[in-house]
C-alpha cells in the first residue's frame, strides 16, 4: 500500500467516512419501502435518489470555492433480479415527499400566474388578471418526472423546467433492458444525461431543419433513475448497447447498484390459515409504509416551506468540506492506482466518487435546512458512496462471464440452506442461461461449469429435465466399519501351500463377518493401524454393525481398489501413486506381489447410488492405469498381520469431483457402442489425440500416464512392438523425458509383461 493511500485512508477512517453507514433520512425513506422482495441496498439507492430529486426542486446550486455553480442532481442505475418490486419501490419513495411536491406545485402555479399577468399587462391587454386573458402567457409547468423521450423532446422538457424558480426533472425507467432493445431514444437520453450531469450545461444543437433544432441548456438540474434486470443484459446485442451507451458515457456519473440477490416471499404454509396469514402480512406492510410516511410528513413540509423562500439561492461549501473533498479525491486516485484495474469502469467510478459525494452532500444540506454544506453532510455522502463502491466491480465481472459461469454462480446462491439443488430446464431457459435445453446442450453446459467451478458437482438428472448441483464439502474425518478376525487357520494353510485349505479357511472367515462390526471415525493416516492387524473392514458405515447393501450409511472419504490380476507389482503401483495419499497392502499370500489392495484418500466425502459407484471406481482405476474389480459398496476386505504395508501420507488426497461427474454421466448414458476394428485402427493412427492425456501429462504423473496409455493401446489391438514404440514417442515428446535407465526398468519392463 502506497504511503499516500495509507495516509489519506487513515485520515478518513478517523471520521468513519469510509464506513457504509446510511444517513437517518435515507433510513426513514427505506422504512416506507415495505416490499419484502426488495433488497436493502436497492431500497437505499431508491431512497437516496428521491432525496436528491426532491432537494433539486429548489434550484439551490452548490457554489464551489472557485465560484463554479453546480446543480444538485443524481443519476442512479439499479440492476436487480426480475420481479423484485422496482416500480413499487419507486412509487413508495416518491410518496414520502408528496406533501412537499403538493406545496411546490401550488407555488409553481402561483408564480406562473403572476408572470403571465405581468406579461399580459406589458402587452397592454385588457383585463390582464382574467384567466382567459393571461392564459396564453403562462409558462408550461412540466411534470416532475418523465419517461424516456426523444433527444429534442428531453431538451425542451429541461428548458421548460428552467423557466421556473423551483422545478427539476427526473427520468424514470423500470426496465432499461427493454429500452435498450426496443427504444432508440435511450441512447440520446443517456448522452444528454452525461453532458448535463456535472454543471447542467449543454450547447445548442443548431441544425438546418428548425424542427430538429434544440436549445442550449444552462445550469439546469436533470436526474434519472433507471432500473433493469441482469437477464436482459445477457443478450449480446443488448449488452453491446449497454456497454457503449452506459458504461462509456454515464457510469462515472452514476450511483450504480448491482443487487442480483432475490429475496424469497414469506412462507405461510405452516400457518393454521395460510391465506389469512398472507392477507394479514400484506395489511401489516401497508400500515408500516403509511406510518413511515406519516413520520416524515411534518419534516418534508417544514423543509419545503423553508426552501421555497431560498429558491435559487446558492449553497455555500464550508472550509472543512473543501478539505474533505481534497482528501477523498486523493484517496480515490490512490485506490485506483494501487489496487484496481485502471482500464475498468469500476476504476472510473472510483476516481469520481468525491464529485458525486459533493452533489449528494448538497441534497443533505437542503433537507437539513442548512445554507452551508457542513462536514457531517459530506461524511454522510461519502459513506453512501462507499456502500456502493464494489457494485460496478462485481457487475463487470458478471457481465463478462460466459453463460455457464453465470449458471454456476446462480447455483451457488441456491445452496446456502440445502446440500444440493436442482434447476429445471424451464428455469434455465427463463433466466437466459440456454436457449436450447436439449440433453446434449445441458451436458455440454455442466462440463463447462465443471471447468469453471472446481468445487462443484454438476449432473443432468430426470432424463434431461434438470441440472443438479452439489458443492464439494472438504473434510479430514473418515468413516470405517471393522471387525477383528481369526487368521490362524488361513496363515497355516498359506504356509503349507495347500490351495484347498486356503479356500476353506477364507470361507470360514467370511462366514463370521456378516455381523458385529464396530463403527469408527478416524483419519486416513490412522488406517495404518487397521492394516497392520487381522481385521475385516469396509470404507462405509454399516447400520447396526450388519454388513449388507441396504445397510450402507452415508458417504465415504476413502476407497479400496481390489487388484487381483495386475501386470504391476505392489511396489511398482506404489511408485506410480506417489503423488496421492495411499496405502498398499498384500492380500492373504504375502509372497504374491501381483495381488494387493490399494486404499486411497479422497478429498471430499462421496455418496453415490450403487450403479454410479461402480462407474466411479472404474473411472478412478482407469485414470490411475490400474486394473481393479468394480466391487459393490457393501464389499468387505481383509487385513493380515505381518503383511508388508506400503504408504504415502505426505502427498494429496485424490480429487473426486471429475470422477463423480463421469460416474453420473455414465450411469445415465445408454450402453456405449462397441468399437469396430476400423474405429480402433483409426484411434491408433491418431496417437496424439487418442493418448493426449499421456502426451500432455501433468508434471508428476508421467509414469502413471504412460502405463495407462500402454493398457489403452493394447485394448485397441496394438501389438507389443507398437506399444513399445508408443512409449518411446510419448517419452521423447515431453519437454523433460524420463531418464533412460528408469524408463526401461519402470515402463518398458511393465509393458513387456502385458503381452
Amino acid at each position: 500500500m502506497s504511503s499516500m493511500l495509507t495516509i489519506t485512508k487513515n485520515e478518513l477512517d478517523k471520521l468513519h467516512a469510509l464506513e457504509p453507514v446510511l444517513h437517518p433520512l435515507v433510513n426513514a425513506v427505506t422504512d416506507a419501502i415495505t416490499n419484502y422482495t426488495v433488497p436493502d441496498k436497492m431500497k437505499s439507492v431508491v431512497a437516496v435518489h428521491h432525496i436528491v430529486v426532491f432537494a433539486s426542486q429548489f434550484n439551490r446550486k452548490i457554489q464551489l470555492w472557485d465560484g463554479t455553480m453546480v446543480p444538485i442532481n443524481a443519476v442512479s442505475f439499479v440492476i436487480c433480479g426480475s420481479g423484485v418490486g422496482k416500480d413499487s419501490s419507486h412509487r413508495a419513495a416518491y410518496r414520502c415527499f408528496e406533501p412537499g411536491y403538493e406545496l411546490i406545485t401550488k407555488h409553481l402555479e402561483k408564480e406562473a400566474r403572476k408572470r403571465a399577468i405581468q406579461r399580459a399587462a406589458a402587452a397592454e391587454e385588457e383585463l390582464p388578471e382574467e384567466y382567459e386573458t393571461y392564459r396564453k402567457y403562462l409558462d408550461p409547468i412540466p411534470p416532475y418526472e418523465s419517461a424516456v423521450s426523444t433527444g429534442p423532446g428531453l431538451i425542451k422538457l429541461i428548458n421548460d423546467a428552467s423557466k421556473h424558480s423551483t422545478l427539476a426533472t427526473n427520468i424514470y425507467s423500470g426496465e432499461v433492458g427493454d429500452l435498450l432493445t426496443y427504444n432508440p431514444n435511450i441512447t440520446d437520453n443517456i448522452t444528454i444525461l452525461a453532458e448535463t450531469y456535472d454543471l447542467g450545461i449543454k450547447e445548442v444543437n443548431y441544425t438546418k431543419n428548425e424542427e430538429f433544432r434544440s436549445g442550449a441548456i444552462s445550469g439546469s438540474s436533470l436526474s434519472a433513475l433507471m432500473m433493469g434486470s441482469p437477464v436482459m443484459l445477457y443478450d449480446e446485442a443488448v449488452k453491446y448497447r449497454f456497454e457503449t451507451a452506459f458504461m462509456s458515457k454515464l457510469a462515472r456519473r452514476s450511483f450504480f447498484c448491482y443487487e442480483a440477490q432475490e429475496l424469497p416471499a414469506p412462507d405461510f404454509s405452516e400457518e393454521l390459515n395460510p391465506i389469512r396469514a398472507e392477507i394479514e402480512n400484506e395489511r401489516k406492510l401497508q400500515i408500516q409504509a403509511s406510518q413511515a410516511r406519516d413520520l416524515m410528513k411534518d419534516g418534508v413540509i417544514s423543509v419545503t416551506n423553508y426552501q421555497l423562500t431560498k429558491a435559487e439561492t446558492p449553497l455555500e461549501v464550508s472550509d472543512k468540506v473543501f478539505e474533505l473533498y481534497t482528501i477523498y479525491k486523493r484517496y480515490n486516485t490512490e485506490v485506483v492506482a494501487h489496487t484496481m484495474n485502471k482500464e475498468s469502469t469500476s476504476a472510473l467510478i472510483r476516481k469520481h466518487l468525491q464529485w458525486k459525494a459533493l452533489k449528494l452532500s448538497g441534497a443533505f444540506a437542503v433537507m437539513d435546512c442548512s445554507d452551508v454544506i457542513q462536514e457531517e453532510h459530506y461524511i454522510a455522502a461519502m459513506q453512501y458512496c462507499e456502500s456502493l463502491s464494489k457494485d460496478m466491480e462485481n457487475f463487470e465481472r458478471d457481465l463478462n462471464k460466459s453463460y455457464y459461469e453465470r449458471f454456476s454462480d446462480y447455483c451457488h446462491t441456491l445452496v446456502r440452506n440445502e446440500p444440493k439443488v436442482t434447476v429445471d430446464v424451464h428455469d434455465i431457459k427463463k433466466r437466459g442461461f440456454l436457449a436450447n435445453v436439449s440433453r446434449t446442450k445441458l451436458q455440454e453446459m455442466i462440463n463447462l461449469c465443471a471447468s469453471y467451478d472446481k468445487q462443484g458437482i454438476y449432473s443432468v438428472v430426470g432424463d434431461g429435465a434438470a441440472i443438479q448441483y452439489e458443492p464439494i464439502i472438504k473434510s479430514d474425518a473418515i468413516n470405517v466399519s471393522y471387525k477383528p478376525i481369526d487368521t490362524r487357520s488361513l496363515n497355516a494353510a498359506v504356509e503349507s501351500g495347500d490351495s484347498e485349505a486356503i479356500d476353506r479357511a477364507k470361507q470360514q472367515i467370511a462366514m463370521n463377518t456378516a455381523y458385529g462390526y464396530e463403527l469408527g471415525t478416524t483419519t486416513f493416516s490412522d488406517l495404518g493401524d487397521l492394516l497392520s492387524g487381522d481385521f475385516a473392514y469396509s470404507n462405509f458405515r454399516f447400520r447396526d454393525g450388519t454388513r449388507g447393501r441396504d445397510n450402507i450409511i452415508g458417504s465415504t472419504k476413502w476407497i479400496i481398489l481390489d487388484i487381483d490380476d495386475s501386470v504391476l507389482t505392489a511396489s511398482e503401483a506404489h511408485f506410480l501413486l506417489m503423488d496421492i495419499n495411499h496405502y498398499i497392502s498384500l492380500s492373504s499370500d504375502p509372497n504374491n506381489e501381483y495381488k494387493f489392495r490399494i486404499l486411497i484418500e479422497l478429498d471430499a466425502p462421496v455418496e453415490l447410488a450403487p450403479v454410479a459407484w461402480k462407474h466411479f471406481i472404474a473411472a478412478i482405476a482407469e485414470d490411475l492405469a490400474l486394473k481393479a474389480d468394480p466391487l459393490p459398496q457393501s464389499q468387505i476386505f481383509f487385513s493380515y498381520a505381518g503383511r508388508p504395508v506400503l504408504s504415502q501420507l505426505d502427498a494429496e488426497p485424490l480429487s473426486v469431483r471429475d470422477y463423480i461427474m463421469t460416474a453420473n454421466e455414465r450411469s445415465a448414458a445408454k450402453e456405449p457402442a462397441v468399437l469396430t476394428t476400423a474405429a480402433k485402427k483409426a484411434k491408433l493412427n491418431d496417437p496424439l489425440s487418442t493418448f493426449i492425456y499421456a502426451f500432455e501429462a501433468p508434471m508428476g504423473q508421467g509414469s502413471r500416464s504412460l502405463i495407462r496409455a500402454a493398457m489403452h493401446a493394447r485394448d485397441l489391438g496394438a501389438t507389443r512392438d507398437e506399444v513399445l514404440e508408443l512409449m518411446e514417442n510419448i517419452n521423447n515428446y515431453w519437454e523433460f523425458p524420463m531418464p533412460r535407465d528408469r524408463f526401461e526398468k519402470t515402463i518398458l519392463a511393465q509393458v513387456m509383461r502385458m503381452f
